[in-house]
């Protein structure tokens, strides 16, 4: 039992350490800022920053000059939101169609992607502008792990992005409740339709938000 004990408070320890010295690092770390991903890694590169957040293709290119990955950040499991659509309410109520016709049109997208990579990999070279075959197979690569596979929104997701905003600004952030800021009954009506079994896609994700507007600011700050 002692030496259980013992074993516990070195484990607390090290991990006030490990706390300690992290909180201690931010203190030291001056971030600038630069305007592109292909800008964060010039920035690195070039001695200006000591590293940066990159995302394919960049990623291979930061290989390429010699740089190695710290820390993938989906592989973390870190809940958030790298990418959502959002419109007004005023909006969902007076277009549903158009909100049920782009969540479709998204998860037969994403559905394509999947079961297609030869059209997804065409997709990623022209919108990335890129017609290198190694570059473009990495990014699929990199990214098709992490292809979501639920539709509604989670709370955590949310409740991450309010851990970012400033205190002094948002006062209120940290007791937000998520589910005010996002509306999940068009996902649920499509999923009840059958739409996404038809497509082979049962349970696929769309992310469509409320929008971010001055009453969802309000919420915040009162």
């Amino acid at each position: 039992m002692a030496q259980q004990q013992s074993k516990k408070r070195k484990v607390k320890c090290a991990v006030a350490l490990t706390l300690f010295l992290v909180t201690l690092l931010l203190w030291t770390i001056r971030f600038i800022y630069v305007q592109s991903v292909p800008a964060i890694l010039t920035a690195v590169v070039s001695g200006r920053a000591a590293g940066g957040a990159l995302s394919a293709p960049t990623t291979s290119k930061a290989q390429e000059a010699g740089l190695n990955m710290l820390v993938d950040i989906a592989k973390a499991n870190v809940p958030g939101l790298p990418l959502a659509y959002g419109v007004t309410e005023k909006y969902l109520k007076e277009n549903p169609n158009t909100i049920y016709a782009f969540l479709k049109g998204i998860a037969e997208g994403v559905a394509r992607t999947k079961s297609d990579p030869a059209a997804a990999k065409r997709a990623i070279g022209k919108f990335t502008q890129t017609d290198d075959p190694k570059e473009i197979d990495e990014t699929y690569e990199f990214y098709a792990p992490y292809w979501v596979t639920s539709l509604a929104l989670r709370p955590e997701q949310f409740q991450t992005w309010f851990s970012y905003l400033d205190d002094k600004e948002y006062p209120l952030a940290k007791k937000a409740e998520p589910k005010a800021f996002y509306d999940n009954s068009f996902v649920e009506n499509v999923e009840k339709s059958g739409f996404f079994q038809k497509i082979g896609q049962a349970g696929h994700t769309i992310i469509i938000p409320l929008p971010y507007d001055k009453r969802q600011r309000n919420r915040l700050t009162l």
